[in-house]
């Protein structure tokens, strides 16, 4: 059992159609064999999931957030749905050692609305 940090900073809540609900069933499946923190928005409520809102800071003090955040859950891998924060995970990755993940379909944010 992995400790994974899902981070997604657009929201999770209401997922009806398209990308919300793959996103949402993806989320559902891992926390079926891992603990799962979610740094997200908002998000629906899924069964062992623990849900930290993401930091809506400056830069710096949202970079501290999730490495505290890393640091205080034990977390193994982040996970993040698209390159438009994969600067910031690079970063983390060179910060505290954690593995990343990136799931690459396409996904934009525009598309969570």
């Amino acid at each position: 059992m992995k400790n994974i940090l899902f981070i997604a900073n657009g929201p999770l809540k209401d997922p009806l159609k398209g990308t919300p609900i793959r996103i949402y069933n993806f989320l559902y499946q891992i926390a079926k064999d891992h603990r799962l923190v979610v740094c997200a928005d908002n998000m629906d409520n899924i069964d062992g999931v623990i849900f930290k809102p993401y930091p809506r800071f400056s830069k710096f003090k949202s970079l501290l957030y999730i490495i505290k955040l890393i640091k205080e859950e034990k977390i193994d891998i982040i996970l993040i749905t698209s390159e438009l924060l994969l600067p910031v995970i690079i970063i983390l990755k060179f910060l505290t050692g954690v593995k990343i993940a990136i799931d690459l379909h396409g996904l934009y944010f525009e598309e969570w609305y």
